[in-house]
């Protein structure tokens, strides 16, 4: 829950900040509004949201990663081999930042 506060404030940060631009670029006041939608959405989000919501995300992250690891690699590596290297490249990073590899 305290993610999803998180992401609430920066949603309306975002919200703040368009307002701004738009308001600036016009020379007159222009009020952005959220929808009920949205307000609804944000204000009745239950756990199993959240939690699809955070996992939807790790998942995209992840792919990303992967794709951006097998067009970086010398030898084009498929996705498979990718993936496996991604994964482990980041455990290395986790135990070089916990001090434990040498």
């Amino acid at each position: 829950r305290l993610s999803f506060g998180y992401d609430k404030e920066l949603s309306d940060l975002l919200f703040e900040s368009i307002d701004s631009s738009l308001t600036k670029t016009f020379n007159k006041s222009i009020k952005i509004t959220k929808s009920d939608t949205y307000e609804d959405k944000i204000s009745n989000a239950t756990e199993k949201d959240i939690v699809q919501s955070s996992l939807t995300y790790s998942m995209q992250r992840a792919a990303r990663d992967v794709l951006v690891y097998a067009e970086r690699s010398d030898t084009k590596l498929d996705l498979r081999n990718a993936a496996y290297c991604s994964a482990l490249f980041k455990i290395f990073k986790t135990y070089e930042e916990a001090g434990i590899a040498g």
